[in-house]
C-alpha cells in the first residue's frame, strides 16, 4: 500500500474539476488567437480544423506553447497534421512549418 504524497487521484472528481479548469484556458487561448476556430476536445485530446490554414498552425502553436509554460510534452505518436483539398483544386503541398507531419 502507498500512501499519495500529492495530487487528486484521476478517478476522483477533483481530478476532473482541476483538469478542465486547466485546459479550458488552452480552448480560450486557441478561440482568442484564432478569432473562434473550430474546436473539439475530449479530455486532454484536441482537434482543430479550419479552411484556413494559418489558423489551423496558430492553433497549434498555442497547444505547444501551452505545453511549454506547463512542463509538459505533446505525445508525437498522437499528433499530426492534414490538409483536404477537392480533386479539381489539387496543387502541390506546402506544410507551414510549426505543423506537425501528418500521416
Amino acid at each position: 500500500l502507498r500512501t499519495r504524497k500529492r495530487g487528486a487521484p484521476a478517478s476522483h472528481t477533483l481530478s476532473d474539476v482541476f483538469s478542465e479548469t486547466v485546459l479550458s484556458c488552452v480552448d480560450f487561448s486557441i478561440n482568442k488567437h484564432t478569432n473562434g476556430l473550430s474546436l473539439y476536445r475530449l479530455a486532454d485530446d484536441f482537434w482543430f480544423w479550419s479552411h484556413d490554414h494559418g489558423k489551423a498552425v496558430t492553433a497549434w502553436n498555442e497547444v505547444q506553447k501551452f505545453a511549454r509554460v506547463m512542463g509538459l510534452t505533446n505525445s508525437e505518436e498522437k499528433s499530426g497534421s492534414t490538409k483536404k483539398m477537392r480533386r479539381q483544386h489539387l496543387l502541390p503541398l506546402r506544410y507551414h512549418p510549426a505543423a506537425s507531419d501528418g500521416e
